[in-house]
């Protein structure tokens, strides 16, 4: 399918200025990086006003794996928004149900991708991981030609952008569905950079709480996975980078961590990207500094739009309040929002 990266430039340019004049401002109690992600990932949500029944789906890829699906359907000629999610999130991420609200609300379809195998039956236990873009590439071919969709708005957040971000670079002006617009948030799209960051002592907090998540699922699945890596040593490890060199690395191919790190990061393809794409990352993000998205090689492409912020933290982005009273304060799930309602 073929894409006219020319038609994205007055949609960016138009969304540049949108930007200028509806920056991002924290309240003033709630400053710093840290203070935002962590507020952002903890504050209760009441979606009550959005889409009420949502339906299961499972979609069979090549490989054997079988990835669960949120599905949100209101009519087969509204465009239709899917949502990547970041590491160790599900459907259920505060940010997933955000994003796939808001867009029922504006009278599109939302499909949530739980990327999971939840496929018993595979042979080899099957990880997905932040450089699976040829996965989500199949899912979303099938649900063009299962569902009919005739466009797609395309949202990842973290590690989902990543993913994100890949796809469409690979891609290029070849896109295999019909995708409008794509948009992300605090996508960590350099690895090596990532990990280094996160073992700062500062990011202690972080890296606790995304190891003991893993070793949740490691002691949940023990029995499946230990024919294929050492299950004691991945109950031991302290750091992100170690539990990527003892099961992401030999579950997906790669020969080490850092084989997976350059392969999988999403930066080399930034310049390649033909769809019209929204990027809003801050530069205080505690596990991946904005600056990397100054240099020129990153901000050269016409159909990327860098939304840079001075502040916001890693997928936080909680405003202060506005006047006339508007209670929904996360600035950056309402960009991507506005972003596609402009891109139709």
């Amino acid at each position: 399918m073929q894409i006219n990266s020319l038609s994205s430039e007055p949609l960016l340019a138009h969304f540049e200025r949108r930007l200028e004049d509806r920056p991002f401002r924290p309240p003033l109690w709630l400053r710093g990086g840290h203070l935002q992600t962590l507020a952002a990932s903890l504050l209760k949500r009441n979606f009550s006003w959005g889409w009420g029944n949502a339906e299961e789906h499972f979609v069979d890829l090549r490989d054997g794996s079988r990835v669960r699906l949120i599905c949100a359907w209101q009519s087969s000629d509204a465009p239709t928004l899917v949502v990547l999610h970041g590491t160790g999130g599900s459907s259920d991420s505060t940010y997933m149900q955000g994003l796939s609200h808001k867009a029922y609300r504006e009278g599109w379809n939302a499909v949530l991708v739980n990327l999971y195998n939840t496929n018993p039956e595979l042979p080899k236990p099957k990880v997905f991981h932040s450089g699976s873009s040829r996965e989500v590439g199949e899912v979303l071919q099938k649900l063009s030609m299962k569902h009919q969709v005739r466009e797609f708005f395309l949202a990842g957040v973290s590690m989902g952008g990543n993913i994100l971000l890949k796809l469409m670079g690979e891609w290029g002006s070849d896109s295999l569905v019909d995708v409008r617009a794509a948009g992300v948030i605090s996508p960590l799209v350099d690895l090596t950079t990532a990990w280094k960051v996160l073992e700062r002592p500062s990011n202690f907090l972080f890296q606790h709480h995304f190891v003991k998540n893993f070793k949740k699922r490691i002691k949940r699945h023990r029995s499946s996975l230990s024919p294929f890596v050492d299950v004691e040593a991945l109950l031991r490890i302290k750091t992100l980078r170690q539990f990527d060199q003892l099961f992401t690395a030999p579950l997906a191919g790669f020969r080490d961590a850092f084989d997976y790190y350059e392969r999988a990061s999403a930066l080399p393809y930034l310049k390649d990207i033909r769809i019209p794409t929204l990027l809003i990352h801050s530069h205080d993000d505690p596990l991946l500094p904005g600056e990397l998205f100054t240099l020129p090689e990153t901000r050269s492409n016409p159909s990327l739009l860098m939304g840079l912020t001075r502040q916001g933290g890693h997928v936080g982005y909680l405003e202060q309040a506005l006047p006339g009273g508007d209670i929904d304060r996360f600035w950056a799930e309402n960009r991507l929002i506005e972003f596609f309602r402009l891109a139709r």
